[in-house]
């Protein structure tokens, strides 16, 4: 299916759809769209905290409502995206995210479906980072574009905070996952 397709045929649906590989695949089978309670909470926070940080300026937070199209064809609804260019407010879809995030849950939680998403984020010349964060676990894996090339960081723990220099955010992850109640570790 072309992307042009893909737009009509997805307006005349009753659930989001993204396009991966020419095929229209349910968000809500790749991501749990409308899941679990923390990975809304994780997402609603992150949306709410950087919207506040990024208020007045030319940057703009999204929730999962607002699609991207990759330069590799694919279409993808992130949970959380930043767009710094200019808005016309009638597009389905930016081609020019700087800054996308996903909540891992157990549907999109494995390498191999974590690395199909960073091919896909990857790919645009606008993003600066790209964001997994777990549900389970105060977690997160940040990768970092520098030049032609990505530096991959990981952070454990509520103490830990998320820097995007370059859009001067700082996230604590006790804001991010604020409301969220986690299992004790299990002990060996």
């Amino acid at each position: 299916m072309s992307f042009e397709d893909y737009l009509a045929w997805e307006e005349t649906q009753a659930e989001k759809h993204e396009l991966v590989g020419g095929r229209p695949v349910l968000r809500r089978l790749r991501l749990m769209a409308g899941g679990t309670e923390f990975h809304a909470q994780i997402a609603a926070n992150l949306v709410r905290a950087i919207g506040n940080r990024l208020a007045g300026g030319p940057c703009r937070v999204f929730g999962s409502d607002f699609k991207i199209r990759s330069p590799t064809g694919n279409a993808r609804y992130p949970d959380v995206m930043i767009k710094c260019s200019e808005a016309d407010g009638k597009s389905l879809f930016t081609t020019e995210p700087r800054v996308l995030m996903e909540v891992l849950s157990a549907s999109n939680a494995s390498p191999l479906d974590q690395f199909r998403l960073l091919q896909d984020y990857k790919a645009f010349a606008s993003v600066e980072y790209i964001v997994f964060l777990a549900q389970e676990q105060p977690q997160a894996v940040v990768w970092t574009r520098q030049d032609d090339d990505w530096a991959q960081a990981e952070f454990d723990g509520l103490e830990e905070t998320l820097e995007l220099p370059s859009l001067a955010v700082s996230l604590p992850f006790a804001e991010i996952y604020d409301g969220v109640a986690f299992e004790p570790p299990a002990e060996e």
